[in-house]
């Protein structure tokens, strides 16, 4: 697993062994009921466009569910979904509730500006400038990525720097790891957040918005078997004898039957 997540974020082994582990272990564990979700985020493997359009691209569109204008423009990528235009309100309240978090477990102030710039430059796809001070920190993060920050990946010299600044008023509950762990889980609450109001406007954001969903694949996948009824051999032509504009018209559960049951065969007459 570190050979491959090394090879696909093209990092130098050093660059991996910078990162603090131990923290996001810890962070990671308290997210058990929704594991499966986060190690999907973590790894890239989630159910986006980009990724789903792969399997099957009348069924799966790849434009993003949101800010999409239908002409396959706006492809949906893992940082899309931070980057999309309509999370704009989202952004401020992610950027304005870290700022907070950051200010009441009492960051080192160089610390902060520096993590906020950075989020936000992430979040705008902008290149960041890296600052005077702590340039070593912030050139330590930007060799992991900054859009890494949303998996809170982050440089051991950040928390190197907050343990600097709490010096011997560390105690139990104020210490540099969980100032490490409180900043992941603020990071993946916020994460779960904007993936949850994405699913509900790919799927629906209520019964009838996710049948009005489910009927508009259906309307894609029937109109594009119609497209081999020239081709289709005679022994199946009789499936195409309904006109299309009345198959539209069926219930769901007729349109998910007449794809579900002929579809297999059409497609592999068609091919033979």
């Amino acid at each position: 697993m570190k050979q491959c997540m090394i090879k696909k974020d093209h990092w130098e082994e050093t660059t991996f062994l910078d990162i603090e582990w131990e923290a996001h272990k810890r962070a990671a564990n308290r997210q058990h009921k929704q594991r499966t979700t986060l190690n999907k985020h973590l790894e890239n493997f989630l159910s986006i466009g980009k990724v789903v359009s792969r399997f099957d691209r009348v069924k799966y569109w790849s434009d993003c569910p949101t800010c999409s204008t239908g002409d396959g423009t706006c492809l949906e990528t893992c940082s899309h979904v931070y980057r999309c235009p309509t999370k704009n309100n989202w952004r401020k309240q992610f950027m304005s509730g870290l700022r907070k978090k950051l200010d009441l477990l009492g960051t080192e102030i160089d610390l902060m500006e520096m993590m906020l710039g950075g989020v936000k430059c992430a979040l705008t796809g902008q290149p960041f400038r890296l600052p005077q001070d702590p340039r070593n920190i912030a050139a330590s993060q930007e060799a992991i990525g900054w859009i890494n920050m949303f998996k809170v990946w982050m440089s051991k010299h950040s928390i190197e720097r907050q343990r600097d600044c709490i010096g011997g008023k560390a105690v139990k509950k104020n210490n540099a790891l969980n100032w490490r762990i409180t900043m992941i889980d603020y990071f993946f609450s916020q994460w779960f957040k904007v993936w949850y109001q994405r699913n509900l406007d790919r799927h629906g954001h209520d019964y009838q918005g996710r049948a009005n969903k489910l009927k508009d694949v259906a309307y894609r996948e029937i109109t594009h078997l119609y497209t081999f009824k020239e081709a289709a051999p005679e022994d199946i032509r009789w499936l195409f004898q309904t006109p299309l504009e009345e198959c539209l018209q069926w219930p769901l559960c007729c349109m998910r039957a007449l794809i579900s049951n002929w579809e297999n065969v059409i497609r592999k007459d068609y091919a033979t």
